[in-house]
């Protein structure tokens, strides 16, 4: 297997509010999927971070954090520290409130606090002036890792596993039952279950012999 450290591209990632969509962490990781169950472990949860308390607030509730790929960029430490320093000061300026739980501004180690005229150009990339990825492009190769990456039950936010959207289609086929009959089956919306019957997700999965 190769070493994660060596990998040629990395990403820089939000931890999102369940409800609003928000962010509320920003970070870097070469593979996000493994990051984001780092982030949930009991053994990552035990140190008193601004972090891991709003995670925390939310696992009581039952709900986990959505995860946001923002960037995919070279796994180079200037190029990578920069970035992520970037969206976590430009999140910073967005928000209304100061919600981000990032201790730091960025990069390995923390940072420095942004001046006033970093935060000036900064607003300015937010109003659409400048782009945050110019000259940055993915590659029709990596669109295609991401994809597969996060297809189905990899999904951090997936509800079911491959089989049961297979045996809730198969289900559905026979004609013996409602989506509405389904969803209360399968604990889930009546919007979930028509999505997955009529493949408007789980696309790539089919029934076999399909």
């Amino acid at each position: 297997m190769r070493d994660r450290s060596t990998a040629e591209m990395t990403y820089i990632y939000a931890l999102t509010d369940s409800d609003t969509g928000i962010e509320r962490y920003v970070g870097k990781a070469d593979d996000p999927y493994h990051r984001y169950q780092e982030h949930l472990r009991p053994s990552s949860l035990c140190f008193k971070t601004h972090k891991n308390a709003w995670l925390k607030s939310l696992l009581k509730q039952g709900k986990c954090p959505g995860i946001k790929i923002l960037l995919c960029c070279l796994n180079v430490k200037c190029v990578w520290e920069n970035c992520e320093r970037f969206f976590i000061a430009l999140y910073r300026i967005r928000q209304t409130r100061d919600i981000l739980t990032n201790t730091h501004d960025g990069g390995e180690g923390g940072g420095h606090p942004c001046s006033e005229e970093t935060k000036q150009k900064l607003s300015i990339v937010h109003k659409g002036r400048i782009s945050p990825t110019e000259g940055m492009t993915r590659s029709e190769e990596t669109k295609r890792k991401i994809s597969e990456a996060y297809r189905g039950e990899k999904h951090p936010n997936a509800k079911f596993t491959e089989a049961e959207v297979l045996e809730i289609r198969r289900l559905s086929a026979t004609g013996q039952y409602t989506q509405r009959e389904l969803a209360k089956q399968f604990a889930t919306t009546h919007g979930v279950i028509s999505n997955i019957i009529t493949r408007h997700s789980w696309k790539h999965l089919l029934l076999p012999g399909k």
